[in-house]
């Protein structure tokens, strides 16, 4: 299925941009998140390819495995589908959901979630629910 996708992707872009190959920004931006958090599924559990793959993926956090990994994407791709699609959410840990958000940036890039938690406005704003 995740073969099909990336073949649609890339597809639609070469047709959209009239040039072959696609860029490959183009076709990463074009995925869906839930194409990227099924790449760290069991799925693709395949023996010492992601023991590499996921310290590249997260080199800031070396103790996340990766079904730690694939549980944090897969809970915030759920949080994220939710609020899209204007569905409660008050219901679901969102106070975890935020420091699994947090984990996993850093995991990516200290200075992005650098960036993000000095913009960052959840627990204000947690804080002040009625």
């Amino acid at each position: 299925m995740d073969q099909s996708r990336l073949q649609d992707t890339i597809t639609r872009q070469e047709k959209t941009r009239g040039v072959k190959p696609a860029p490959l920004p183009a076709i990463v931006a074009d995925l869906s998140a839930g194409f990227w958090v099924s790449q760290i599924s069991k799925s693709y559990e395949i023996p010492y390819a992601w023991r590499h793959n996921l310290a590249r993926i997260f080199p800031h956090d070396r103790a996340l495995d990766m079904r730690s990994a694939w549980t944090i994407c897969d809970e915030l791709l759920t949080l994220r589908n939710r609020i899209a699609h204007h569905e409660p959410i008050f219901y679901l840990p969102l106070e975890q959901r935020h420091r699994d958000l947090q984990r996993a940036v850093a995991a990516m890039c200290p200075g992005t979630h650098a960036f993000a938690e000095a913009s960052c406005t959840f627990m204000e704003t947690w804080n002040a629910r009625p």
